[in-house]
């Protein structure tokens, strides 16, 4: 299906495992690399931006499409900025996040286009909130003007002093160094090892597509599967998880 969504935008689908994609970079400093975690789990993009689209305007991000709902992270930690309470004409469910590094990260078309705001934006994330480096901030969807483009995320990274930056080259750079969520040695992973030992806070895992309960504890330090269940109460049968639900790590 995305593929096919893809061939009606006329672009070459570039998929998030390959360490390479196609594309020429732009010059100038729009082609800056920067360093982030991957926002999605999997996912298939192009080289969009500069991408003409309706009305004489021109794409200034990198669009990347996967299966409603499918989990969005937060690329870098940082505060809300913005995060609109309802639906907007173009950008949908949206939240805008002030990097620690002092760019400003966007994340569009969260959620079902007239849907619920919970459907697109985590934990009633509002501004001022802050969020860490991985952490779930969203799910993807077609709200807003993509309701007949097929659900993506389009994201975007403005610079610092101005301006933006094309995305797609920072993209590259996680996928080649396998920093997606929840990624053994990745950005993100050591962010929340982080958040844990400052705070004392328990480390988390969000459930992707094709996940069990039975896998998780596989994968994820051997624990049981009974403790995780254990250490997370709140679910009221242990074989039902769903893409997008946060377990506390036992």
């Amino acid at each position: 299906m995305l593929q096919r969504i893809l061939a009606v935008l006329g672009l070459a689908a570039v998929a998030v495992a390959l360490p390479t994609a196609t594309g020429t970079a732009l010059a100038g400093p729009s082609s800056g690399a920067v360093d982030i975690t991957f926002p999605v789990p999997a996912g298939e993009y192009t080289d969009d931006y500069h991408a003409d689209r309706s009305n004489g305007r021109t794409h200034q991000a990198t669009d990347i499409f996967n299966d409603p709902g499918t989990p969005v992270h937060a690329a870098v930690g940082g505060t809300v900025g913005w995060a609109p309470a309802s639906e907007q004409p173009s950008a949908g469910f949206a939240l805008q996040i002030e990097g620690d590094d002092g760019r400003t990260y966007a994340y569009y078309h969260l959620g079902e286009a007239n849907g619920a705001r919970s459907g697109g934006v985590a934990n009633g994330l509002s501004r001022g909130d802050r969020v860490e480096r991985g952490e779930l901030i969203g799910y993807l969807g077609n709200s807003g003007n993509a309701v007949n483009t097929g659900p993506h995320l389009h994201f975007e990274i403005h610079a610092a002093g101005g301006g933006r930056l094309n995305p797609f080259h920072a993209l590259q750079a996680a996928e080649a160094r396998g920093d997606y969520p929840g990624a053994s040695g990745g950005g993100a992973a050591e962010a929340a090892a982080s958040k844990s030992a400052d705070s004392g806070s328990t480390v988390s895992y969000t459930v992707v597509s094709g996940d069990t309960l039975s896998s998780i504890a596989g994968a994820n330090g051997g624990a049981s599967i009974q403790a995780w269940a254990d250490a997370n109460p709140g679910l009221g049968d242990p074989d039902v998880i769903n893409p997008g639900d946060v377990l506390a790590v036992p």
